[in-house]
């Protein structure tokens, strides 16, 4: 072999024993995590848990807006009543207003009803009531005993009849003012008068104004 042909092997057996450079193959491994009974009891337990927090707030603020509008409803309802309060009482001082004024100058006339002309003792009360106050009650005294209700001298108030008998009978009745009298349109001799309630035996009083 010549000279250059020894080079070039040579040059060739170099060349060969030059390793190329290796390439590195990197793998990324996305490891996937795994949800265990334990891990998935807990979940669960919290998931439930949060449910009920949620379930008892709800319920907190259900049972607190009811609270609220019953007290509000309560409170409209203790207003109305006062307000009802006040005019009961203002139509019961308007009867007894009304009695009182016509006491003294009013003659008694038996069947009579108005006080221009003449009243018996039935035609006062249901004139009075009627004119002061809008309520109405039957003609007789024994027919209007058997309307409203029934109390004691303590509960009387202005506006109530007192009714009084004879022979077991009731006969008469008379308007109370307050104050343990009523106004009585007795007789022709007396006319319409202020008395004590008990001037008479009474045998029962009744609130017809309610």
């Amino acid at each position: 072999a010549t000279d250059d042909t020894k080079k070039a092997e040579t040059a060739n057996t170099a060349t060969a024993q030059v390793e190329a450079p290796k390439t590195t193959e990197v793998k990324v491994e996305v490891k996937k995590e795994e949800v265990g009974p334990d891990k998935a009891a807990q979940q669960k337990a919290e998931a439930e848990a949060a449910a009920k927090k949620a379930a008892e707030e709800a319920a907190a603020k259900k049972a607190a807006d009811e609270a609220a509008a019953k007290e509000a409803a309560a409170e409209k309802a203790e207003k109305a009543a006062e307000k009802q309060s006040v005019a009961a009482s203002s139509a019961r001082q308007a009867v007894a207003n009304l009695a009182i004024s016509l006491a003294g100058r009013t003659r008694y006339v038996y069947g009579g009803t108005n006080p221009a002309t003449g009243v018996d003792c039935s035609g006062f009360s249901q004139y009075v009531l009627r004119r002061a106050a809008g309520v109405s009650v039957s003609r007789t005294s024994s027919e209007q005993s058997t309307q409203g209700r029934t109390v004691g001298i303590n509960e009387a108030q202005p506006g109530d009849l007192v009714f009084y008998a004879k022979g077991g009978r009731i006969n008469h009745v008379a308007v109370y003012i307050g104050g343990g009298k009523v106004v009585s349109a007795s007789s022709p001799r007396s006319g319409v008068k202020i008395v004590a309630w008990n001037y008479r035996n009474p045998v029962k009083i009744k609130n017809v104004m309610g």
